[in-house]
């Protein structure tokens, strides 16, 4: 292999050889791109360099020290001053690091090692060395950690100078917004280093590249420019400038540039660019590794979509085949796994994304939309998608089959209106979900482990019609029930006076029997020494030797399993471990009741808290009655038992999705346990780095799965990184959504408040609740909850998360633990620290921290 290569001799496939910058230089001038002539010295000069060092056991100090006393070799500095000799004497050069590491899809390692300009051609090859020794700057070095990248090797580019007139950097995408319609360009007079430095303020000039035509200028006030010295160097050229960098004519050109690369790459690119005598050169260009994925929905009309993560208590990414088990869930036109094709839910970034915009359509729902059913999901989605219908109404029409499902919907909720038994109906939603789930699970099991398998476990994965026809009519019923009880006591002048206490304390809620469930086993812990000693100690067959306790708990333990074991938090990803694979987050909880509470505690609070809201129902139904007579007294009274009999049913749907789920994980499991005897897998859970399709391809045909495992674990690790999105738009523009702190003290952070009463106490904040403990009278601040953060919720004086509406988990629990509640509270887990003094104010909507 040559160790040296001029970019026409360079494509992009060589990053091994010449690292992402030089793969990229080359790869555009063969393109035919504007790009300055130039070579680069390959990773085999820089093997022969290090040669013999074992660098990467090594501190970056310790290696930097050792390479600064090595010395290019006599071979190494011939071959490179033949390669200068192509170039005019007075040339200078740029002498630019390119590890192969470096403007990679995932991690663009911009800025980790050293670039040089203005390089005579007598210094070149001092600063070849100084870049080869560069790849173990500190930074360098710990950018390679954190992106779990070893081995690294280094190039460096050579190249002739631009004597800029002026230049800049263009993102053919807003590399803030993520809008892939806005190209944006940041130029000033002289070099680019003083951008790259921020010595500099620039023109930012925002390009619209549907229209043509500049939609936003920002000229600012230049003091200087950086220019090239003739000798070397550079120096400051006071110039105190307003004028623009850029005329009309060079943004076009700019503009088309950009669409031309990002056409060639296929993805959005940062490019680094020069004007010299009137021609524009691009000097580099890497993807833009920040952004968020963009929607692929073949139209021209403009949507927007709701990361349904933040609504359903797991806004973290999932890989492959947690995607498709949730496709498979809201597969609403029923296609088969072979037939599929995503309408209106889709995976995008590795979330799942709901298509709100085609909702919203119809605009007479818009309001209802938006001020109720949104705020009952999340806040912040609601702020956001106001922000973005203020922003014009190009909307995409709903489909037939969404008013198919609609129509099921809306058809159930008289009849559950009507209903003069509602516990009937409410049983009967639930012996319905119940035979279903019984139904997808027997079809689970039976499979052998072939390719029929995969179509049945997508089908079996369905959970939408499930919920729309009968249940979700039931829980809606209940809701409206409970308000229709809001507006009257609103009427009588007692705005929460009664409903609030109501919905303390309402008997039949599934996770609120788990957790009471997971208080009778802390009781049963405390009182067994033997117990308490096998729960601290732990070890590996911890779940076997506890299914296997002769004693009271043990009988307790197993029933517990039986009937909740296959959930956990993070349940709604599939690739997560149930409870009755690994217990530790259960134990931890189960431990921290036993140390802190009162034996019976939790089921005497229980039932004090029923027994109040029973009272408070009635004497509501008294209030009624004396203010308006018997018979809206009887009215209300119904409406007090739909609520009653209905809403606590609410999180049955999901008990059964999740108890179906836990059928779709064991036999995906056994799935992957024949892969890997076929040498098609390494491991078991290798499996959840695939697509379904793709298993049923690779166990027709025997292929190696294992380089498909690896691109789809680094893509699910790169997206592991990125903020995930509320809402995301067809021009992939990221809109999070902001509450507003008007009216709130001073320094409070804003939320909603979804249960009332405020407390004072101590802060803990907690990223996950496996082996997380809560004490008596803390405050919960979590990103988010769900069943498996429940247990959490017995000792907590209040509860705050970051995402989640009046109908989400955590809201609901919270209320009826009787503690004030405030979601959608951005960053509370960044900016609440642990120990911190706090204030939750679940009536006014806030939190504040005192100290």
């Amino acid at each position: 292999m040559k160790q040296i290569l001029f970019f026409e001799e360079i494509d992009r496939s060589m990053l091994s050889q010449v690292g992402g910058k030089g793969a990229n230089l080359g790869e555009m001038t063969q393109a035919g791109f504007p790009v300055p002539e130039g070579f680069c010295l390959t990773t085999e000069e820089y093997d022969a360099f290090s040669e013999g060092l074992e660098l990467e056991s090594m501190s970056g100090e310790e290696a930097r020290s050792i390479l600064e006393k090595r010395s290019l070799s006599g071979e190494q500095i011939s071959g490179l001053e033949e390669s200068l000799a192509r170039f005019d004497d007075g040339t200078l050069f740029s002498v630019r690091s390119s590890a192969t590491a470096e403007d990679l899809p995932y991690a663009s390692f911009a800025g980790q090692q050293d670039t040089y300009i203005n390089v005579k051609k007598k210094d070149v090859a001092e600063a070849v060395k100084k870049c080869f020794i560069s790849l173990y700057t500190d930074r360098a070095v710990s950018y390679r950690q954190q992106n779990g990248i070893a081995d690294p090797s280094m190039s460096v580019v050579v190249q002739k100078m631009v004597d800029s007139e002026k230049s800049g950097v263009m993102f053919t995408a807003d590399p803030v917004s993520g809008n892939r319609n806005r190209l944006v360009i940041d130029a000033i007079f002289g070099q680019g280093e003083a951008i790259v430095s921020g010595l500099v303020s620039p023109d930012h000039i925002v390009y619209d590249r549907k229209k043509e035509a500049v939609t936003s200028t920002d000229i600012a006030l230049k003091e200087f420019a950086i220019q090239t010295l003739l000798e070397g160097g550079t120096y400051k050229d006071e110039i105190h400038s307003k004028e623009p960098v850029l005329t009309d004519s060079e943004i076009t050109q700019l503009a088309k540039l950009g669409a031309s690369l990002e056409k060639h790459y296929g993805a959005p690119q940062d490019i680094e660019w020069a004007i010299e005598k009137g021609n524009v050169y691009i000097l580099q260009t890497r993807a833009i590794t920040s952004l968020y994925p963009a929607p692929e929905i073949k139209d021209d009309r403009y949507h927007f979509l709701f990361n349904i993560g933040y609504q359903q208590m797991n806004p973290n990414a999932m890989p492959a085949m947690a995607l498709d088990c949730l496709l498979g869930a809201v597969n609403i036109k029923g296609e088969s796994l072979e037939e599929f094709k995503p309408f209106m839910v889709y995976a995008i970034g590795q979330h799942i994304f709901l298509d709100f915009s085609r909702l919203l359509w119809f605009r007479p729902a818009r309001k209802f939309i938006t001020d109720k059913m949104m705020m009952m999901m999340d806040p912040l989605l609601s702020a956001g998608v106001k922000e973005l219908l203020a922003n014009g109404d190009r909307l995409q029409p709903p489909d037939p089959a969404l008013r198919i499902i609609g129509k099921k919907a809306m058809s159930a909720i008289p009849k559950a209106l009507r209903s003069d038994d509602p516990a009937r109906t409410a049983a009967e939603a639930v012996e319905i979900l119940e035979k279903r789930s019984d139904k997808a699970i027997a079809e689970i099991r039976v499979q052998s482990v072939t390719p029929h398998a995969l179509p049945v476990i997508f089908r079996d994965c369905m959970a939408i019609h499930n919920l729309a026809e009968p249940f979700m009519p039931t829980i809606m019923t209940g809701i409206v029930s409970l308000k229709r009880l809001e507006k009257i006591e609103e009427k009588m002048g007692c705005k929460g006076k009664w409903t609030e206490a109501i919905q303390t304390g309402i008997t039949g809620n599934i996770v609120t029997d788990m957790n009471l469930h997971i208080g009778d086993l802390a009781d049963l812990a405390a009182a067994d020494e033997e117990v308490m000693e096998l729960l601290k100690n732990g070890g590996e067959d911890i779940q076997g030797r506890l299914m296997d306790l002769d004693n009271e708990f043990g009988n307790s333990y197993r029933e517990f399993m039986k009937l909740y074991g296959f959930r956990c938090a993070g349940e709604l990803d599939i690739s997560k471990p149930r409870w009755s694979e690994d217990p530790a987050g259960l134990i931890s909880q189960i431990l921290a009741l036993a140390v802190d509470k009162e034996p019976g505690s939790h089921r005497r609070d229980y039932e004090e808290r029923n027994r109040k809201a029973y009272e408070q129902g009635d004497e509501l139904i008294r209030a009624i009655e004396d203010r308006y007579g018997s018979k809206k007294a009887k009215k209300a009274r119904s409406m007090l038992d739909k609520f009653l009999c209905y809403y606590p049913k609410r999180e049955h749907f999901k008990y059964y999705w999740m108890r179906t789920f836990s059928a779709v994980r064991d036999k995906l499991l056994d799935i992957g346990t024949e892969l890997v005897s076929r040498g098609q897998i390494d491991n078991r859970d290798d499996i959840m780095h695939l697509h379904m399709m793709d298993v049923y391809n690779g166990l027709k045909s025997r292929a190696d799965l294992r380089p498909l495992v690896r691109k789809n674990r680094t893509e699910f690790e790169r997206i592991s990184r990125l903020t995930p999105p509320r809402i995301l738009t067809s021009e992939g523009e990221v809109v999070m959504g902001k509450l507003s702190a008007e009216g709130l003290p001073e320094g409070a952070l804003p939320g909603l408040g979804v249960s009332a009463g405020c407390v004072e106490g101590i802060a803990r904040v907690i990223a996950d609740p496996a082996g997380a403990t809560l004490e008596k009278g803390e405050i919960l601040i979590a990103p988010f909850t769900d069943p498996g953060w429940t247990p959490l919720f017995v000792n907590a004086a209040a509860v705050v998360t970051e995402i989640g509406g009046t109908l989400t988990h955590g809201a609901v629990v919270a209320r009826e633990y009787g503690i004030p509640g405030v979601v959608g509270v951005t960053d509370a887990t960044k900016l609440i620290k642990s120990g911190q003094k706090i204030r939750v104010d679940g009536s006014a909507g806030y939190v504040l921290i005192l100290e």
